[in-house]
Parts: structure tokens; C-alpha cells; sequence
């Protein structure tokens, strides 16, 4: 039986949420559908995990080098990128495009309109709001959702926003991330995962998992710690992983005017957060805003008693005060609360943890969600499926 081809578009596979989303989904959909992936900017330090399995990756190799040559070189790094993708289509063929975020999203349209391409997918995985940064280009998003056949969101918030902007309800789908359980059979043991890195079996860790991004809220956190630094247990930690996007020198200047230097350790970008989960005591997301954080389900899986923000996504995984305490966004006396509540009482982190791996297996699992994805791309391929919309 002839598989169904499906052109992914993405802008990079670098580490962030949804290039380690595609990371696992990808090759489990391999199984089932002729798979292609054109890559708009460049290709990215997971690229390479992805070639092994083999799945096919595109890319236009002039792009990343016109990406450093200012405006002029950016726009024409567009342009070529959108050439290079009309040209895959054409020869390609595909039975229907996917493309991920805002800027993959725009191109594929217009690609597609040249190519004549019938079945386009987008995927938003953000909540706007009113972010300005996301924003700005949102007025070409409503001209190409006209042409959309499906949209899919990962929260249900999200999925209310492209509702707002004009999108059918029965072209709109929720797909929540998906972790693949198989990855946290077997952890390396607490101690070990503590003795690599330097961390006495009892050292109270904090750990976020988060790019260094204002929106991350780093500095809300960092606020609270400051607040309690010296109600915490004596000996504490705040480890943060994540790609510096800007804000290090003003987190560390913070710290050092704060008397925080020497309980936080930033690590940086790491390609497996599995050894840090497991050396941790609880886990912080402090976001303005989300769409789905693979970091939080990553951390719950592992039974990671949690502290988020009362956003999109992390509203939708976390139980409050069943696996986790979830507080109001930018309010650092809240989150000081949470903190001295978990890190005073044992019994209760491991209840929470208990929950926490619970709510993962029941809910968030990677084969629910690749079998959502499978479910869409019939419904995709069926005028009939679409009209009576995907539940």
C-alpha cells in the first residue's frame, strides 16, 4: 500500500521545545508515512539523531551563511529558502504539508499557493497573547488561514486563541506533546546522578529547564529565591538549563548583588537533561508564556514535584496541589510560598512525585500522542473526516 507523503517545514532543529518534540515523533510516524523535512534556516545540533533514524532532512546551505550578512542578507536567505521549498513541493509532491511556527508557516502558505499544493497543516505552538514578538507578523497568519485544511494546537488554550482569529472549530485540533515512557525505565540511581555532578546526596535542587528568554521569567524566580534564601534548607541549589538567549549577564549580575551567586549553577545547553532531572529535588517553570513545555513533562515523568505558572499548557498538566502548586505569573512572593512549602516537607514531594508519573502515563504519553497524529492525517486525507472534524 502507497504511504502517504507528508513535507514537514520547520525553521531549525536546534534544542528547544519543539525541535525535541519532532525529535520523537518523527521517526515513530516514519513507521507509517513517507516522510520529508525541509528546514528553512539551518539544520541544528539534533539534526544529526534525526539523519540516524532516517528521516529526510532539506535545506538550502547558502541560507545560514546570508543570515549573518545584516537585513539585506536575511531577506535574500527568504527568498532562496522559499525557492528551495516551492521546488521540494513541486518535485516531491506531497499529499500534505506540515509546517511548524509562525515563520514556516507564512513561507509554506505562500510556497504552496505557487506550487499548487491542496492540503497544508499548521501547528502553533505558543500562546500569543499579547506578545509583541509574536504578534507583529499575526496579520499574515489570518491571510493564510483561509487555506488551511487543519490546525493544530498543543493546549487547549491555544486552540481558543486560533478559534479567536477565525479559524473553524472543525478545522482545529488539540495534539498535547507526548513522552516516551520507555526513556525513564531505566534512570541512573540519585546518588550517581549526584556524585557526576558534584551534588552531596543532601543538597536541597531546584531545577529549571528553560532557554534563556525574558519570557522564561528567570528573574521572577531568582526574585523569589531571594526572598527565602535563607529559609531554604542550608545547603541549596538552583541548577538552570537552557541556551543563553540574552539574559545571562543580567541574571548573574542579579545574582551577585543579591548574595545568590554561589547556589546557582548555569549550565547552559545540555543535549540530555535526564542525569539533572534526576539529581533534582523539585522543578520550576517560571513562564509568562507557553504553549506545552516538553521540559515540564519531562520532569514530571521523572516524578519531579512541580512549581509553574498559571499559563497555557502548564495549567492543563499540573494538578494543583496534587502534583504540583501552580502560581500566578511574574508574582515572586507566590512562588517564594511554593518553594518553602516543598522544600520543608518531604512527605509531600513525594506525594506529589507519585501523581506527577501518574498524570504522565494517563495523559501524556508519546504513543497517545502519535496516534493523535495519525488520526489528523487520515482525517486530513478525508474531505469526509474534516467536515465532521476531529475529536
Amino acid at each position: 500500500m502507497k504511504k502517504t507523503k507528508i513535507l514537514f517545514v520547520v525553521s531549525n532543529f536546534n534544542i528547544g521545545g519543539t525541535e525535541r518534540h519532532l525529535l520523537q515523533l518523527l521517526p515513530r510516524l516514519q513507521r507509517k508515512f513517507n516522510i520529508r523535512v525541509y528546514v528553512t534556516h539551518e539544520k541544528g545540533v539534533l539534526s544529526q539523531a534525526l539523519e540516524e533514524q532516517g528521516v529526510k532532512l532539506s535545506e538550502s546551505k547558502a541560507v545560514k551563511f546570508l543570515h549573518r550578512c545584516g537585513k539585506l542578507g536575511r531577506w535574500m536567505a527568504y527568498f532562496i529558502s522559499m525557492a528551495r521549498l516551492t521546488g521540494i513541493m513541486i518535485a516531491f509532491r506531497p499529499d500534505i504539508v506540515h509546517s511548524y511556527l509562525q515563520g514556516p508557516y507564512i513561507m509554506a502558505s505562500v510556497c504552496g499557493f505557487f506550487a499548487r499544493q491542496k492540503k497544508h497543516i499548521m501547528s502553533r505552538r505558543i500562546f500569543y497573547g499579547d506578545n509583541p514578538e509574536n504578534r507583529q507578523a499575526l496579520h499574515l497568519e489570518k491571510k493564510c488561514h483561509p487555506r488551511l485544511t487543519l490546525a493544530t494546537a498543543c493546549s487547549e488554550e491555544v486552540k481558543n486563541e486560533l478559534f479567536a482569529e477565525g479559524l473553524s472549530k472543525e478545522k482545529l485540533i488539540t495534539i498535547y506533546n507526548g513522552v516516551d515512557l520507555n526513556r525513564f525505565k531505566y534512570l541512573p540511581p540519585r546518588n550517581i546522578a549526584r556524585k557526576e555532578q558534584g551534588l552531596s546526596p543532601s543538597t536541597f535542587v531546584i531545577l529549571i529547564v528553560a532557554n534563556l528568554y525574558p519570557r522564561k521569567g528567570h528573574q521572577d524566580l531568582l526574585s523569589a529565591l531571594s526572598l527565602i534564601k535563607d529559609q531554604l534548607p542550608t545547603c541549596w541549589r538552583l541548577i538552570s538549563l537552557g541556551r543563553d538567549a540574552g539574559e545571562l549577564n543580567s541574571l548573574k549580575k542579579y545574582c551577585n548583588e543579591h548574595d545568590l551567586e554561589n547556589h546557582v549553577d548555569w549550565i547552559g545547553q545540555v543535549e540530555n537533561v535526564l542525569p539533572y532531572l534526576c539529581s533534582a529535588d523539585i522543578g520550576v517553570l517560571s513562564s509568562y508564556f507557553e504553549g506545552f513545555s516538553n521540559a515540564l513533562l519531562e520532569s514530571m515523568a521523572v516524578g519531579l514535584p512541580m512549581i509553574v505558572t498559571d499559563i497555557s499548557g502548564n495549567n492543563e498538566a499540573v494538578d494543583d496541589e496534587r502534583s504540583g502548586f501552580i502560581v500566578p505569573v511574574a508574582s515572586p512572593p507566590e512562588m517564594a510560598s511554593a518553594l518553602l512549602k516543598l522544600a520543608h516537607d518531604k512527605d509531600k514531594r513525594l506525594a506529589f512525585s507519585r501523581h506527577a508519573k501518574q498524570t504522565i502515563t494517563e495523559k501524556f504519553s508519546l504513543d497517545v500522542c502519535v496516534s493523535n497524529y495519525e488520526s489528523m492525517y487520515a482525517a486530513a486525507s478525508s474531505s469526509r473526516g474534516i467536515d465532521r472534524g476531529i475529536q
